[in-house]
């Protein structure tokens, strides 16, 4: 059995705190390692705002790109250049995977990975899908245990049934 766009792990439904709350923080046991990691979840309100503050630096790091023809010294221009290319593509790429949730794994996948299903990538919901004729079964939220129990109930055209 395979987990789609899960890497084999359970789903974890982390609370948000109301608007104006402190940051909660939520400890999460790694199923391959059983390491304990601890996560802090932001509101709703706090992840927006980290989001416009990542995407005015990587407006800056743009802006500064375009300043080093200005620059006379050829090595300070070079250094601007290249600091503002590296404040840009940093901050883009925070932007691009932040969702208010700050903890091991949340922007790099190693060596534990924190993934936030979305529809574009998992379609309407995440499945499970039997590794060997590829039959998948759906689930929501709090019913992946149920669909690991329909997997295995399932009738695999590849056992010759």
């Amino acid at each position: 059995m395979l987990v789609d766009s899960y890497a084999r792990q359970e789903v974890v439904v982390l609370k948000r705190p109301r608007d104006g709350a402190e940051p909660r923080e939520v400890v999460l046991v790694c199923g391959s390692c059983r390491e304990r990691l601890t996560y802090r979840v932001f509101s709703v309100r706090a992840a927006r705002r980290a989001r416009r503050m990542w995407t005015a630096l990587g407006l800056a790091g743009v802006g500064l790109v375009p300043l080093c023809v200005l620059v006379p010294n050829g090595v300070v221009a070079i250094v601007l250049a290249l600091a503002g290319f590296g404040l840009a593509l940093g901050s883009f790429t925070i932007v691009s995977r932040d969702i208010g949730v700050a903890g091991p794994g949340r922007l790099w996948r190693w060596p534990h990975y924190l993934a936030v299903p979305t529809e574009e990538r998992t379609g309407a919901l995440p499945t499970l899908r039997c590794d060997r004729c590829g039959h998948r079964e759906p689930f929501a939220v709090g019913d992946f245990h149920d669909a690991k129990a329909r997997l295995a109930q399932h009738t695999c055209p590849a056992d010759g049934n």
